[in-house]
């Protein structure tokens, strides 16, 4: 979903874009215009400093920012109250009683199937709560390790992942060796497909951090990125955002909510939001919308419900696994890759619930038992 943002204006200069306050409301995400106030032009003619030194908006105590803000905020929030009101008359339509009672039940089961899978899941730490001493540097595993291994970058901004890489005879890797990277999919681009070994930036043990830059091209993009140097390979999961969220992930369960969505610009037909823990079905998408009327109707429907237990199935089973491997808890058999290790996991994850998830989804009057 692209960001939002109101351009506050005065003359022919542009000052900044804001959502006043509003940068977390969902229901603010799309909101676009501009707020012209020539009168910020005429105090700094006069002397006034409205706008900040550096020209990157307008100074926050200043009183004419204020009142500006006050009022625009008021305004934002008339139109945010609206969009979410007709939001949630929408959903009404779209989701009947039934199937509401159906998600909820769904919803249970999918964060008991996660704890299942994530707590007491084997994993490797160094010592009795895996804890290492003050400012003792971790070398990478097999010598070759991104650290983190999962990203958050924002649509349209390049980020940096980082890459360690041990020295020496142990891994065979030395400073200028040439590491290659690239990306399984379009949405997340790698800015550089070859880079060099850096010098150390540790030296007991040394160890090498190489700066892996990306940028993410395609909303709600998932990409696995694989470096490669001298026989070693190292993977990272790089997720698109639309905007940074200060908010933690929704506590009391992996999961929250299973929704509909008419999203008319998303090319996903499923997706989960990590932040609020809701599963989105996109109503619009082409092959989701031939089940599917513009109003919700067609979701009592036998294909409907197969359509939708199998969406949930593809995208639960890929947080869990995506999770499990967050946690450092994916185990990797010797000689097997992680990223097929991840597939395998994945995979059996599939296998071993998808009955259940049917079940829960899709009406017994649609099911032979």
């Amino acid at each position: 979903m692209p960001n939002g943002g109101v351009v506050i204006k005065s003359f022919r200069a542009c000052h900044e874009s804001t959502l006043f306050g509003f940068d977390e409301d969902p229901y603010a995400a799309k909101l676009f215009g501009e707020l012209a106030c020539d009168g910020i032009d005429e105090l700094q003619r006069s002397g006034e400093q409205v706008v900040t030194k550096n020209r990157d908006g307008l100074r926050r105590q200043h009183p004419l920012t204020q009142t500006l803000i006050k009022a625009a905020r008021r305004v934002v929030e008339e139109i945010i109250d609206t969009e979410r009101k007709k939001a949630e008359q929408h959903q009404k339509v779209l989701e009947t009683e039934e199937t509401r009672k159906r998600f909820k039940e769904a919803v249970k089961s999918l964060n008991a199937m996660a704890t299942k899978e994530l707590e007491g899941a084997p994993g490797t730490g160094t010592g009795e709560d895996g804890r290492r001493a003050p400012g003792e540097v971790r070398p990478p595993l097999n010598g070759f390790e991104f650290i983190p291994d999962t990203y958050r970058i924002v649509l349209a901004e390049t980020d940096v992942l980082k890459l360690r890489i041990s020295l020496g005879p142990d891994s065979g890797i030395q400073i200028g060796d040439v590491i290659t990277l690239e990306s399984n999919t379009e949405g997340v681009k790698i800015i550089q497909s070859t880079i060099a070994v850096p010098v150390e930036r540790y030296e007991n043990p040394p160890i090498a951090v190489a700066r892996v830059k990306v940028e993410g091209v395609q909303p709600n993009a998932e990409a696995w990125i694989v470096a490669r140097c001298k026989g070693k390979e190292a993977n990272a999961i790089v997720e698109v955002i639309s905007q940074k969220s200060r908010r933690e992930p929704p506590a009391g369960g992996l999961f929250k909510e299973i929704k509909y969505r008419v999203e008319e610009e998303s090319p996903l037909r499923v997706h989960f939001d990590r932040h609020t823990g809701v599963i989105w079905i996109n109503t619009m998408e082409p092959s989701v919308q031939l089940y599917f009327d513009a109003d919700g109707k067609g979701q009592e429907k036998p294909a409907n419900q197969c359509l939708v237990a199998e969406l949930v199935t593809q995208v639960a089973c890929e947080e869990i696994a995506r999770a499990r491997r967050e946690k450092g808890h994916l185990n990797i058999p010797a000689g097997v890759k992680e990223l097929d290790a991840f597939y395998g996991y994945l995979n059996k994850l599939r296998i071993q619930n998808a009955e259940m998830i049917h079940r829960l989804l899709v009406d017994p009057r649609h099911r032979r038992f």
